[in-house]
Formats: C-alpha cells, structure tokens, sequence
C-alpha cells in the first residue's frame, strides 16, 4: 500500500480527501461532521461495539463509521432517516436500564447518553427521575455498586458495556486491570479476577473515569453539581507534585477548585496519575504552610513568626534551620 495514497469520497454532500486508512468516522471530524459515538474517543483503537456511530453508505445494512474504511468514490450519510431512526432507538433501548440522571450528570453533566436522550427527544421531565437513591447499595435491575475504592465510584447499573474503560487502563496507561465478566444480561466490566475495585492492582489514576461515556465511573472528589460548566474558571497550569511536568487544567468555582484534567503536551498526552487528577485539594488544605514558621525546640511547626523576627532574619542576612520563607 502506498502511504501517500488518498482515497476521494462525499459525506453529506462535502468532498472530502483523506489518507488511505482513515475511518469514516475520523475523516467526518476533518470536516467538523458530528457522529455521534459511545465507544470510541481519540486515541483508542475503534471497537464499534456501540454501533451508535453508524452512517448510510449505500449498503444493505448500515456501516460504523469508527471501524470502516473509506473507500473512493463512496457517498456517506451521516443523517438520513433510516440512520436517525437507528440511533433514536438504540438510545432508547440503553435509556430503558440507565438511572437519570445519573452521577455523572448529576455532578460534571456531560453524561454522553442523556445527551443523546436530550438530543431525540427521549428524556421528558418524568423520565429524568433517578431510579436510586444516594445509600442504595443494589440497583433496581440487581448490578452492584462498589465504593471500595478511594476515588472512583463503580455503579455497573449505569455501564452500557462500550469497553472505553478497558482501553484507557490499557491502551492509554498500559495498567491492564480492568476486563469483562459474565455473560448476557450478567456482563459487567471487572478488575482483576472481578475483585472489588479498591482490592485490586488499580492504581487510581482516574484515566477509566474520565473515559466513560455514562455514570458507570465517576470520579468521587467531585461531590457537588458545578453546572454548567460554561461557568467555571479554567487555568492551565503544571502539576505542582513531582518533576515530570505533566500538563493540568485546573477548573475552578467560587475561588475553589473542584476538579483536574489532563492537558494534551509532549509529556503527558493528556494522562495523570492519582496525585495529579485527585491531588488538587492541597491549595485550600488547612495544612498548607501559609505562613513563615521556624522549628523550636524539639516541635515543627511552632506557631508563626512575629514580623519583628521576620525583618532580624532578614536584615541578618542568614535563614536559621527550620525556617519556611
């Protein structure tokens, strides 16, 4: 195959030209086309398990535009009738078993399935009633939900089984905990040899979380709705933890930050480890030296410093051990 070989093709009536091998999916988003999609995200292989994706090309079925090829010469429909139809009722059909609102919209709102409940005009005011409450241990439909681990909240009533979680742990941060269990309706995403999250070799970096699509994974420092996010500030910064130098965006509400999230450089790609997506609590600690203190006797710290002792310090020219400046 040649790697400059380009392949013509018309979607929604837009020529478009792209490299031989590129989804359809990823040439729509050359000429900003929103299909919608559940199972897939920039940088993971496309699995087209969702089948949300798909478009109209001419076939006798529908195509998924994530993991099909474009071809010359094709003509792809991204929104035609028949492929409208197909995603109204595939979201109804995931809306039927899914809490609404569920955690995830209840807190950062971007629940990807209640949008596209919004969208095709599924969600009615009756239907956006949560199915659970906050010390429910078992969902109506029987699937669990596991607070063992320290930062990430499973609820596997909400998981529609795209499978984004198991390539981020795998494919973006290579940790490779999280799988599938069971079958049929029993099917659930599991970690380790399906052992509580908390109790496996998770490492807590939060990539899963940010990846799902639902409230299947959420990520627990977030506690209170920060809606709409229009509303919040955004200040890119660095992590302040160790020396690697991953880049963050930290959002802020009232002066106060609430949550973290990767920022594409040359050093993270976007991922953070637990210190970086959790760790943003530490400006408003109680615990934060704000102060200058100074060791004394056998106890550190030892109250704050007077400004009189402040300005002998440094009028001295010396820092005594201990002193935080």
């Amino acid at each position: 195959m040649n790697d400059n070989a380009t392949v013509q093709l018309t979607i929604d009536g837009q020529q478009v030209s792209v490299p031989q091998g590129t989804s359809i999916w990823d040439a729509a988003r050359e000429i900003k086309k929103d299909i919608p999609v559940l199972c897939h995200s920039p940088g993971m292989s496309p699995v087209g398990v969702c089948r949300m994706c798909v478009v109209d090309v001419g076939e006798r079925v529908l195509a998924a535009s994530c993991v099909r090829d474009c071809q010359e010469g094709m003509e792809v429909h991204t929104n035609s009738p028949a492929v409208e139809k197909h995603r109204s009722m595939l979201t109804q059909l995931l809306l039927a078993d899914h809490p609404s609102p569920c955690e995830r919209e209840q807190t950062t709102g971007d629940c990807d399935l209640e949008a596209l409940g919004r969208r095709y005009q599924l969600l009615s005011a009756e239907e956006k009633k949560s199915v659970q409450t906050a010390d429910m241990l078992i969902s109506q439909n029987g699937r669990s939900q596991d607070e063992s681990s320290p930062v990430i909240a499973v609820d596997h009533q909400s998981c529609i089984l795209c499978d984004r979680c198991i390539r981020a742990c795998d494919d973006i941060q290579s940790n490779e905990v999280i799988g599938r269990s069971g079958k049929g309706y029993a099917a659930q995403i599991a970690f380790d040899l399906n052992n509580p999250m908390g109790q496996s070799t998770c490492v807590a970096c939060g990539e899963c979380a940010s990846a799902c699509p639902t409230g299947a994974l959420t990520h627990k420092p977030i506690t209170l709705p920060i809606l709409p996010r229009v509303e919040l500030d955004s200040v890119d910064s660095v992590c302040p933890y160790c020396g690697v130098g991953c880049a963050v965006t930290f959002h802020a509400k009232d002066n106060q930050v609430v949550y973290a999230d990767g920022r594409d450089s040359p050093v993270n790609h976007e991922r953070l480890c637990v210190k970086g997506r959790y760790g943003w609590d530490y400006a408003s600690h109680q615990q934060r030296l704000t102060k200058p203190l100074i060791r004394r006797d056998e106890y550190y710290p030892k109250g704050p410093l007077s400004g009189e002792v402040q300005a002998a310090i440094r009028a001295d020219g010396r820092k005594p051990g201990g002193v935080v400046d």
